[in-house]
């Protein structure tokens, strides 16, 4: 997207525009999902996180200045919603957990949701752009 129209559409977005915002989402969306994906590392989560990012951006676009290159805002927005959501779904016991295993059996440990890879990828491409 040229910055002419992103800056047009972000103004109108801004100030309540939901044609805009929309344009704006389908414009980004790819990138988004990208972002989460890195962070991720796996599908279904990245698109949750980038489902969250766009309610988050809804909510959050009016703190928008244009002083900035927009697209490292949205990083930020995608990379802190990721750490969000995971924090959150780590909380709260998995359907499974806390269920009693038969005698003789071992109880599986389960892995973290959350990537080792993914976030120490997303860890260090946020320290490179700073």
């Amino acid at each position: 997207m040229d910055k002419a129209l992103e800056r047009e559409l972000i103004g109108k977005a801004q100030a309540g525009d939901a044609g805009a915002f929309e344009a704006l989402v389908n414009g980004y969306y790819k990138t988004m999902f990208r972002m989460a994906y890195k962070f991720c590392g796996n599908r279904q989560d990245a698109e949750d996180v980038t489902q969250e990012s766009c309610i988050r951006l809804a909510r959050g676009l009016r703190t928008f200045k244009n002083d900035s290159a927009f697209t490292s805002w949205l990083y930020r927005l995608v990379i802190n919603t990721g750490k969000d959501w995971y924090r959150s779904h780590n909380r709260h016991p998995k359907s499974d957990e806390g269920l009693e295993t038969a005698p003789g059996q071992r109880q599986q440990r389960r892995r973290p949701a959350l990537r080792e890879t993914g976030y120490r990828r997303a860890a260090h491409t946020a320290r490179r752009r700073t």
